[in-house]
């Protein structure tokens, strides 16, 4: 019993390494609050914990652990705003966190619209709240600002048997904040899909014998010979099969390029065949 518990947890830790090998490491930082409320509370980390749970329950992404970040922030003198508004800043945590991009943003506008409505002798009154944030999503490889958007979600809370109207400010503040997370994190999806489909190329791999395991970072992918869509750049690639020598290398893919790999005997098997 004790041998497959161990085998069931070593499974689940082999495949939760290979999902997580071919994702894309985000790091959020907390937003700002230009809204001029103040009531709203830690909105700004309310924000990015949003962002953290739509983000990380998406199979293409990897959110770096909020502790860390948090820690990193701390250690090296960063202030949220200067995330926010300086790039470099941003590119330089991401670097030290091992991210690819940084997300980061402001809350930019809580609009408070209030109307009344007389009639019929009834007296109602609504009140629609508003919230615009700015999202921004940085490369770390190149410095660039991938998404600079605005998202806005909005709601109406209504009182039909009163002349006014009370509301959470916060509470309602924080639903609004939600949805703004919900959609971000649909659109990123779109757009990692499209700038994945950007960046692959078709490699050949090919093994001497043939029949052979292929790695790619740690991932298995299948044997040779076969043709594969790959992300172009840099890749630690293994090729191996039973009482031959590992081929173990790092190789730059490009569109069609061959891996070819000349598998030797292991000595022992050489020294039995002699």
């Amino acid at each position: 019993m004790k041998k497959t518990k161990f085998f069931l947890t070593m499974l689940l830790l082999l495949l939760c390494t290979n999902l997580l090998a071919g994702a894309t490491t985000i790091a959020i930082v907390d937003f700002t609050n230009n809204t001029g409320y103040h009531i709203l509370g830690n909105i700004e980390e309310v924000a990015a914990d949003y962002l953290t749970t739509y983000i990380n329950a998406r199979d293409d992404f990897q959110v770096v652990e909020r502790t860390k970040l948090k820690s990193i922030i701390t250690e090296h003198g960063f202030t949220t705003s200067g995330l926010v508004d300086q790039t470099d800043s941003a590119v330089e945590l991401g670097k030290l966190l091992g991210a690819e991009y940084i997300l980061t943003g402001s809350l930019i506008n809580l609009d408070i619209e209030e109307k009344s409505f007389s009639g019929y002798g009834i007296t109602s009154k609504s009140v629609t709240l508003t919230l615009e944030c700015n999202i921004k999503l940085i490369s770390i490889n190149t410095g660039a600002i991938m998404i600079s958007d605005i998202y806005s979600s909005s709601n109406t809370y209504q009182n039909h048997s009163a002349s006014s109207i009370r509301i959470d400010l916060r509470g309602k503040a924080r639903e609004l904040m939600r949805n703004i997370a919900h959609d971000f994190a649909k659109d990123l999806e779109s757009i990692n899909k499209v700038e994945k489909e950007k960046d692959q190329v078709f490699v050949e791999f090919i093994s001497t014998p043939a029949g052979a395991s292929i790695e790619i970072d740690g991932v298995y992918y299948g044997n040779t010979p076969t043709r594969l869509a790959v992300s172009k750049g840099l890749h630690r690639v293994v090729i191996s099969l039973g009482g031959y020598e590992t081929w173990d290398k790092m190789v730059n893919f490009s569109e069609g390029f061959v891996v070819d790999a000349n598998l030797g005997l292991k000595e022992e098997k050489v020294k039995n065949e002699n």
